[in-house]
């Protein structure tokens, strides 16, 4: 009974920790592969408590299954199969025996065809279109991010001040997930283990250390906001063998068993606590950020449109469902310009080509099929600017053709945006980008007071779900570069007020003053800003070029001159040298 009911116990600390139970309701691998691992724990510990071959052909036929579920299994596999050697089985190693362990992983690992026999049925997903071997050895390789990197671009190197700092994070995040009493409990148990139980000691600590805090090292990412987003929904893998490594503690530490019923209820109390504290925060149940965004886009095409979307993955998803399985709007014709979740319209040499070779793929493709269509062609993107094809705001999305006697269209009251207290930070980060999208829209499509109300409104949403970049410096920017100076310039001093401002922040309102002409108050900022960022050649140059308009040429090439010495290559600032020099002379 008591076994039995600690068990159950024992094994809700994992159940109810938070990010084992948010990353399971996650439509991922996340749960399937912590499935796997907990079975290959199972036959492992069954192999050294009563060492048979059957244990040992599971093992390898669920290694394989689990492998073609997701490569991270590979992080419990040194610990596991040291415990199967620890058994010492004369049989464990022979030739036919290694033979069948091969064929009976291979034979797991063979759900892997199931990916390219489904690509050949025309799919309405099919990620990089995995028809050809390349393609379909490519996405078991992880090709795309480098095998042995977190994301793409996301790998620095191994740096001692970054693992300190990743070693406190796991910690952190380990605390946050399983509550700080059983942290507590898991390292009392770690002491526990190696004075009662060296061998298990030692296998099941490896696990957890390679699992947990070893995964997160191994990365070698700098913690920037986008890359603990990334981290976290690994963060489950450490919390596997936290249970494990508590629950044979107190097994075999030759506790009696009143006191092991007492250990038992406080854990029970604290797992009910766990299911309270992470039930909210752990529930996906009201976030439509997705599906809003989505459903927005198709909100703002007119009939019969061409879509080239280039996004994120989540939203190419989306898009792809809703107009191919959900059949809504069915007229819109939607390209994904990653060419990740459908196939390529840019050649089969465009899922291995990357950086600029790709960026003049997609515009040569995409600028013929605009000039060959009679049809609306338009962009779903973060970054307009990517490639040289003209595109203009329209709501959230962007126009190929400009309309400027158009007036601006109230999308803020059409469109549907469910806001939830709820959202991770990716979804945190969509709400502000359609906040700043429609509030772009509004102040580059109308002139009146009314386009700019609706256009702070949106800003105002765009600060509260920020997670880059302060909104203010993106904001700002929008109202310097439309000539709404009185506003760029309360957002810039914002900035400055609240001491996280950077050099463009000063550069940019000096260039605000300047073009009201304010050249006193603009030398005043130009001035404050090299004193705070000696290194800032922009402001030299402006500065520079505020005291050429007051014809006080000494200080002129005096500035300049600060900005040949942090810019040595820069042409125009020598042209503009040589040319004061000939006048001195």
């Amino acid at each position: 009974m008591n076994s039995s009911f600690g068990a159950l116990v024992v094994s809700s600390i994992l159940g109810f920790a938070y990010h084992f139970w948010f990353m399971s309701l996650v439509t991922k691998y996340y749960s399937l592969n912590a499935l796997f691992v907990s079975a290959l724990i199972y036959m492992a510990v069954l192999n050294y408590k009563s060492p048979e071959i059957k244990y040992i052909y599971l093992f390898s036929l669920i290694t394989g299954l689990g492998f073609a579920n997701h490569q991270t299994q590979i992080l419990f596999l040194p610990s596991l199969i040291l415990l199967m050697v620890m058994t010492k089985n004369p049989e464990l190693l022979t030739t036919k025996k290694t033979a069948i362990y091969l064929s009976l992983f291979l034979t797991g690992l063979a759900v892997y065809f199931y990916i390219y026999i489904r690509a050949c049925q025309k799919p309405i997903l099919a990620w990089e279109d995995p028809r050809t071997f390349e393609r379909f050895w490519g996405i078991i390789s992880r090709s795309r991010y480098g095998a042995l990197s977190l994301a793409q671009g996301y790998s620095s190197s191994f740096k001692l001040p970054l693992i300190k700092t990743q070693l406190v994070y796991f910690c952190q995040m380990l605390v946050k997930s399983a509550g700080l009493l059983n942290v507590i409990l898991l390292i009392l148990s770690i002491i526990l283990l190696f004075l009662k139980k060296l061998k298990l000691a030692i296998i099941f600590v490896s696990m957890f250390l390679i699992a947990g805090p070893g995964f997160i090292i191994f990365t070698r990412s700098e913690l920037t906001e986008s890359v603990k987003d990334l981290l976290e929904r690994y963060v489950y893998l450490g919390i596997i063998p936290v249970p494990l490594i508590i629950g044979a503690a107190i097994a075999g530490s030759g506790i009696p068993k009143k006191i092991k019923l007492v250990i038992y209820t406080a854990l029970l109390i604290n797992s009910i606590f766990l299911f309270q504290k992470n039930y909210l925060i752990s529930t996906h149940r009201y976030d439509f950020v997705y599906p809003d965004m989505a459903r927005n886009i198709l909100k703002t095409l007119p009939r019969n449109s061409i879509l080239f979307s280039d996004r994120a993955d989540e939203m190419e998803f989306t898009l792809a469902y809703l107009t191919k399985a959900v059949k809504l709007r069915q007229d819109i014709s939607f390209i994904d310009c990653n060419a990740s979740v459908s196939r390529s319209i840019y050649g089969d040499n465009y899922y291995k080509i990357w950086g600029k070779p790709r960026l003049e793929i997609r515009e040569r493709v995409e600028r013929e099929i605009i000039v060959n269509t009679n049809r609306p062609v338009y962009y779903a993107t973060f970054e307009p600017k990517m490639i040289n094809i003209p595109r203009y705001p329209e709501g959230m999305i962007f126009n190929t053709k400009p309309q400027p006697d158009r007036q601006a269209f109230p999308w803020d009251e059409i469109y549907v945006l469910r806001e939830n207290n709820n959202m991770d930070f990716r979804s945190r980060g969509l709400f502000s980008s359609y906040a700043g999208l429609l509030g772009k829209y509004f102040i580059q499509a109308v002139k009146s007071g009314t386009g700019i109300s609706r256009a702070q409104k949106t800003f105002q949403l765009m600060k509260t779900y920020n997670t880059g970049a302060p909104a203010e410096q993106i904001i700002a920017y929008m109202y310097l570069e439309k000539g709404l100076y009185p506003l760029a310039e309360a957002e810039y001093l914002s900035l400055i007020n609240r001491g996280i401002s950077g050099p463009e922040t000063y550069t940019n309102l000096g260039v605000i003053y300047e073009k009201q002409g304010k050249l006193e108050k603009s030398i005043e900022i130009y001035k404050k800003s090299i004193s705070k960022y000696p290194d800032n050649a922009q402001a030299h140059y402006n500065l520079g070029v505020v005291y050429w308009h007051k014809s006080e040429w000494n200080k002129v090439i005096t500035e300049f001159e600060a900005v040949l010495k942090l810019q040595p290559d820069n042409k125009i600032v020598r042209q503009y040298l040589d040319s004061l020099y000939s006048k001195k002379r």
